[in-house]
């Protein structure tokens, strides 16, 4: 890949996956990038010509929602969408059709029952940045499950 048409590239990637009957394709969905708020990120993608539109889901559920396998004993690919999801846009994520599931990785970590909390509407607890990638069980094996 050149870079210089990186969503085409990607999303030609994609069509050959599912062409092939891969599985599943995992999406990082755009977030937040550089601590910057949501107008600062729209005018820094405006400014590189890029839609935000081309940022999401929607072009890779389009594709997939198109592109058949070419045996027809594989199943379609499945989408899985990733990037900063909590409990209630994930859930909205899936049910509008965007993906077929999410991810979840930072969230993950301080919840060690993320599945019940979501489940249940209960709130997720922050996480702590600080603690990834260290050697000690802080951040790790310490977060509480939720109490009301």
């Amino acid at each position: 890949m050149d870079g210089s048409q990186p969503l085409e590239q990607i999303l030609h990637l994609a069509r050959e996956l599912a062409l092939r009957g891969v599985a599943y394709i995992t999406v990082g969905e755009a977030r937040v990038s550089r601590n910057l708020g949501i107008e600062e990120n729209l005018a820094r993608l405006a400014a590189k010509d890029i839609a935000p539109e081309d940022i999401t889901l929607r072009p890779f559920r389009r594709l997939l929602s198109e592109t058949k396998p070419s045996n027809p004993e594989y199943t379609p690919t499945v989408l899985v969408g990733n990037g900063g999801y909590t409990g209630v846009n994930g859930v909205l994520t899936v049910e509008e059709g965007l993906a077929d599931a999410v991810s979840f990785g930072r969230r993950f970590i301080p919840n060690p029952d993320l599945v019940q909390r979501i489940r249940l509407g209960q709130p997720l607890s922050p996480y702590d940045r600080s603690t990834f990638y260290t050697h000690g069980a802080r951040g790790y094996t310490d977060y509480p499950t939720y109490e009301a």
